[in-house]
């Protein structure tokens, strides 16, 4: 036998009494425009309720994405524009008498003409042509209304399939009609989706208000739900999703959320930029996690002036209580007469920071912290509540910051846990006198900083005396490389799922810690208005490999490797001795299978790594599967040849020692032995 460049020994004990838990595996999306709305609720229609005053964040505009060189059209609710080629008529955006305040489209014909608005739409034509619209209209005069689609923006204005609206009255009533576009679209936008666009149409003399208009393929799930999202989460095993944020939680009052959706007030979206029509909420996002199995993680904002006490408590009442108490009841005449029993919860996002609203210090936080989980567990005493601690990348510029602590010192005692968000940025330009690959060993390392924050953060906790009570979670992490350089480990990468496996391997070994986790931003891409609509990502295939060890037990290991050292600081990420060439992690089942995954750092060598267990598996058939990429640099879109993630499988008989597995050049090695 060659010698091996690896060992590792596999003991019978577990590390820590506790198992891994599930929701260490979860998703974190928040309402950018594209990850909750086309991503889960599949409407394509951007501001479907005509609101005058489209919401602008100076440097935030994440919900105009699809119409970013669009100029707003004078009297015409943006994004929508005015018919193309119309006659005789005029445009306002009315407050009188709308369907639902504060706005509705109104289009006046005073003589006899044509007019009317639409809506560049990319829409998924390679999955289905057929889709379901509805809209809210009143009319008077005589005049008639077409539902229509376009060709996409610079072909003509020829009516690709259109309705005809009937039963219009001078008061307000629904809509609805099935338009089909013909086959496939040549054109395709942000790689994959058909362009064309959505009309109404008036043609005639009078005048016409529109207010409410949805478009929802007819292959969605109980007519909302995106399939290929739902096969997507189902297939790379997502185990938790947070909603409704984030930043934009910090401005998001749930009760707008429920009910009728044509009752739902729009709101500006404080967060990101545009507005937010409500149209997704409470009852939504719920039934949806319903669908998938996914258990809901559900984050109130922490405003202490704008999102009460009582409101926070309210919301948990609606989603727990029985329909003898006040919300349970609203809850079951919004339809819905069975508990949720919604067990998570995290109250605030990164409150510490000025850039969110509701923003305070620490005591502040602390204090109206405590009141909330009081009110919350008065309604539902079994939830689990989680704390905003100080995100570990912002420690990079305020080591000292104290926030943490004196959030365990005020209100440990009633705390489950502590949401620490983990960002692995890099640094902000590429330095000049250093290659890429120095840069991404030290991005491959960024897993010691996650076990030096465990230790401190252990440390922490045991000057409140909590004992091992207080959990810690991300429910915001991932590796978003601050530099868009080629030479850093972009999102869409191989090498940056890599590295997300050497964050799980941390997390699980840290497991008696770290109780939950969400990572950054809806980890299944398919959306066609985000700024990257994107194939599954190749980090899904990692979380998926990983998430299959939830409820197992993690063994205790002994590893040899060669290492390697990070010698600078790229903020935050460094500087580290003694890296592992390839990491190690060992998990038992219930049914006594045996786990290991190993990672292999390195850009370029294969290691031999003998793995020997302490129990005699002799005679015993191990399942090897290798994940890697031909080329693990390249940023994975719909255009791009060849598959994201490689996987390769073979079967072992294990010696009295064990068995000897390659372990190829930045790879994640999955051995598997019944």
């Amino acid at each position: 036998m060659v010698d091996p460049d690896v060992s590792l020994v596999v003991g019978d004990t577990p590390l820590f009494s506790r198992t891994i838990a599930p929701e260490v595996f979860g998703s974190f999306q928040e309402e950018h425009w594209g990850d909750l709305i086309s991503g889960i609720y599949e409407q394509y229609l951007i501001n479907p309720s005509f609101v005058k005053d489209w919401y602008v964040k100076e440097g935030e505009q994440k919900t105009r994405l699809l119409f970013v060189d669009q100029a707003p059209t004078p009297n015409v609710a943006f994004p929508w524009e005015r018919l193309p080629n119309d006659l005789n008529a005029t445009y306002l955006v009315a407050a009188t008498d709308p369907l639902n305040p504060p706005n509705s489209q109104r289009i006046v014909l005073s003589s006899e003409g044509r007019g009317g608005v639409v809506q560049t739409l990319a829409l998924p034509d390679r999955r289905v042509t057929s889709y379901d619209v509805k809209i809210w209209i009143r009319a008077t005069g005589d005049v008639k209304v077409r539902l229509a689609f376009l060709e996409a923006p610079g072909g003509s204005d020829t009516i690709l399939d259109g309705v005809v609206v009937s039963g219009i009255s001078s008061a307000w009533s629904s809509v609805e009609a099935v338009l089909t576009l013909p086959a496939p679209q040549s054109t395709t936008y942000r790689y994959r989706f058909g362009v064309c666009r959505f009309a109404v149409i008036v043609e005639g003399r009078g005048e016409v208000h529109i207010d409410q208009a949805t478009l929802i393929p007819t292959d969605a799930v109980e007519g909302m739900f995106n399939p290929e999202t739902i096969a997507n989460l189902s297939r790379f095993k997502q185990t938790m999703i947070r909603w409704p944020g984030g930043n934009f939680t910090s401005g998001y009052h749930w009760q707008d959320g429920i009910g009728p959706m044509e009752e739902r007030p729009s709101r500006p979206n404080l967060a990101w930029g545009g507005i937010s029509d409500n149209h997704f909420g409470t009852d939504e996002f719920l039934r949806f996690c319903e669908l998938t199995g996914i258990t809901p993680l559900v984050s109130p904002g922490f405003d202490a002036t704008e999102i009460s006490t009582q409101e926070i408590a309210d919301w948990v009442e609606y989603a727990n209580g029985n329909t003898s108490t006040v919300m349970g009841a609203l809850r079951a005449g919004n339809g819905r007469p069975e508990p949720y029993n919604v067990k998570f919860w995290v109250v605030g996002n990164e409150t510490y920071g000025g850039y969110q609203q509701g923003h305070t210090d620490v005591a502040t936080y602390a204090s109206g912290l405590r009141e909330r989980i009081a009110a919350m567990k008065s309604v539902s005493p079994d939830i689990s509540i989680a704390a905003v601690g100080y995100g570990m990348h912002n420690t990079y510029h305020d080591p000292a910051n104290e926030w943490t602590q004196t959030l365990l010192e005020l209100a440990g005692d009633v705390i489950d846990s502590v949401d620490i968000h983990a960002y692995v940025y890099g640094p902000k330009t590429t330095p000049a006198d250093m290659d890429a690959s120095t840069i991404n060993r030290a991005f491959l390392a960024s897993a010691e900083t996650f076990q030096r924050f465990y230790d401190d953060f252990r440390s922490t906790r045991a000057t409140i005396d909590s004992g091992d009570m207080i959990s810690l979670v991300h429910y915001e992490w991932a590796t978003l490389p601050s530099s868009l350089s080629d030479q850093s480990p972009m999102r869409e990468t191989w090498l940056n799922a890599l590295i997300t496996a050497t964050h799980y391997n941390v997390m699980l070994r840290n497991g008696d810690l770290v109780r939950g986790g969400a990572l950054h931003n809806f980890s299944v891409y398919l959306n066609p208005v985000r700024a990257h609509s994107e194939p599954p990502n190749p980090r899904t295939y990692v979380s998926a490999l990983f998430s299959e060890l939830a409820g197992e037990s993690v063994l205790q290991t002994q590893l040899k490797t060669p290492t390697y050292q990070v010698t600078d600081d790229l903020r935050g990420i460094g500087p580290h001795a003694d890296v592992g060439e390839v990491d190690a992690i060992a998990v038992q089942r219930k049914d006594g299978t045996k786990d290991v995954v190993l990672v292999n750092r390195n850009l370029s060598r294969t290691f031999l790594v003998q793995v020997c267990f302490q129990s005699d598996l002799s005679g015993k058939t191990a399942t090897i599967t290798t994940l890697d990429s031909a080329e693990p640099y390249h940023r994975y879109d719909w255009n791009s040849t060849g598959d994201a993630v490689s996987t390769k499988t073979a079967n072992v008989t294990l010696d009295s020692c064990g068995l000897a597995v390659e372990a190829p050049p930045l790879s994640v090695t999955h051995v598997s032995i019944p």
